[in-house]
Order: C-alpha cells, then structure tokens, then sequence
C-alpha cells in the first residue's frame, strides 16, 4: 500500500524517488497491485498542482506530471466503514487529517505494508502500528 507521498515521487524526481520506483516496479514484477485510498488520485494531483503554485515546479513539469499519473496502476479501496474508523485512528493520534488515516485503516484491512514518505506520519504513529514504514528504508531488507 502507498500513500501521495510515494506517488509523487514516482512523477517528480526528488529525494527517495530511486526507492519509490523500486517499490512500484517490485510490485509490478510480482503482479501485486499497489493499493491505495480512494482519494489517493486526488492528494497525488493536489501535490503536484502545490508544487506549481509555490514555484518548485514549473507549469509544463506539473502539466506532463499530472499527464504521467495516468499510466500507473493503483487498485483504489473503500469501504462505508473506513470514514468512521480513520476518524477514530485520527482522534488516536492526534493526526491532522483524515485521508492520512484512511489508508492507516486500509494497510490493517489488508495485512499490507504501508509506505509512505510523509515523515511526520511516521514519527506520530510509526511505534504504534508496526505497518507502516518509510519509504527511505525500501530495500534494505
């Protein structure tokens, strides 16, 4: 399971694109679907349309970004019972968002590993649920 964090990575080049891409192209060689919340397209493309506004990005790298997302395949999940459990989980730890939540909830519905580069994510909840980790550390198992 990833989060925006490790997508954008995936489109702009930046610190840990190498160990995104890895996980991405491990997933693919395995046939095991990435997965992600149903708002994961959005934040992805939200980040992206950020990056352009504060000037990181410039309109025609955002453009051809946004364009790219489209050929990476994502199996999105939702289920009615994932809003009232991330906002549990978010009242838990403090967390200032639901979404990031969310897909705390999915990873444990799924047994699955969750990576993300969301740093401060991880430094809330990383003791606490042992399945989520840094995208820094892909690899070095």
């Amino acid at each position: 399971m990833v989060d925006a964090s490790v997508a954008v990575k995936w489109l702009i080049k930046e610190d840990l694109s190498d160990q995104a891409d890895r996980l991405y192209a491990d997933a693919a060689a395995a046939s095991t679907p990435l997965v992600a919340a149903l708002h994961f397209p959005n934040e992805v493309v939200n980040a992206i349309h950020q990056q352009r506004r504060r000037g990181t990005l410039t309109e025609t790298v955002a453009d051809i970004a946004v364009a790219d997302f489209a050929r990476f395949n994502v199996e999105l999940r939702a289920a009615p019972d994932h809003a009232p459990r991330a906002y549990a989980v978010a009242k838990q730890f403090g967390l200032p968002a639901i979404y990031d939540a969310l897909y705390l909830v999915i990873a444990r519905d799924l047994d699955a590993v969750f990576w993300t580069a969301d740093e401060r994510l991880l430094r809330t909840v990383g003791a606490a649920i042992p399945w989520v980790r840094w995208i820094g550390d892909y690899g070095k198992d």
